[in-house]
């Protein structure tokens, strides 16, 4: 009699827990039970039934709750984790995984990441991520992201290094916060119906951060470096930078300065300033000046 009253208890706690039974499978959950672990012998299929014709169902729900008087905090997560047989008879190792954990488990301020594991080495590593707010994270190393990308405010950021075989089409906006390697000699081709009248190229724009605002000697430059005899080392070897004169809106003047490199040294040897006045230079001083005033 023990023995039959168990098996009766574990078949009603399928039927009405996951929807396994003998014979025809059942399809619909009518409850929810607490199960410290189960096998399934084949595929299941979990049917979710509703009048809903344009929206997301919820199929299945998983829940992470601390249990006694503890509470959720900055960290706290749940996973599905996926473990697959090894070459080795019985030996199952983990995957992968999938984990959705708090960064701010504030009640009615919540945000959360979600993080895509592999195995590498023999170990469980990171290898993407979903941060909180709109954030992609890849990883190399399982520990520090290789590069991100982020939407804001309409602008795709990307933090780290991006290699690209094919061609890049750009329509908006490009923000480089960082060095920009080309493998080969490249081509920057623009496309427009003006047959006669000068196209920019390339616009390099220097802006200050937070609320301040530029100022007289706000400078933006372009650096042109050559690699030296030294295998990997490379020194600049020219350098065009210009400089607010006056920073007035609306009645702004700048200058031009080239320079080249010289003993060691990036320097400056001709100056380009407003109004029409070429300077050439022998050290810091100009060696002598052409100005262009009234037509002469």
């Amino acid at each position: 009699m023990k023995k039959f009253w168990v098996a009766l208890v574990l078949a009603v706690t399928c039927f009405v827990g996951v929807g396994v039974a003998t014979g025809a499978p059942a399809r619909y959950l009518q409850g929810s039970t607490i199960l410290d672990g189960f096998v399934v012998k084949t595929a299941p299929d979990i049917e979710v039934t509703s009048a809903t014709t344009n929206a997301v169902i919820t199929a299945e729900t998983i829940n992470g709750s601390v249990t006694a008087a503890g509470v959720g905090a900055d960290g706290l997560g749940a996973s599905i984790d996926f473990e697959l047989e090894t070459e080795t008879a019985s030996t199952v190792d983990p995957a992968g995984k999938i984990a959705v954990l708090w960064t701010d488990a504030t009640a009615n301020s919540t945000d959360s990441d979600m993080v895509f594991s592999i195995r590498a080495a023999d170990s469980t590593l990171a290898a993407m991520k979903l941060a909180s707010p709109g954030v992609l994270q890849v990883y190399s190393a399982g520990t520090v992201p290789t590069f991100s990308v982020a939407t804001l405010a309409g602008e795709l950021g990307v933090e780290g290094d991006i290699e690209c075989d094919a061609n890049v089409d750009i329509a908006g906006t490009l923000t480089v916060g960082g060095a920009m390697t080309f493998a080969s000699a490249e081509t920057i081709n623009i496309d427009n119906a003006t047959n006669n009248a000068s196209m920019t190229g390339i616009t390099l724009n220097r802006s200050v951060t937070s609320t301040a605002a530029g100022a007289d000697s706000l400078a933006t430059a372009i650096s042109i470096g050559l690699e030296t005899e030294t295998n990997a080392t490379v020194d600049e070897a020219g350098l065009l930078t210009w400089t607010w004169l006056d920073a007035t809106a609306s009645s702004t003047d700048s200058k031009l300065d080239v320079g080249v490199r010289i003993a060691d040294t990036t320097t400056s040897i001709l100056t380009v300033t407003s109004p029409g006045v070429v300077q050439v230079h022998d050290g810091s001083v100009p060696s002598f000046s052409v100005a262009t005033s009234a037509g002469s």
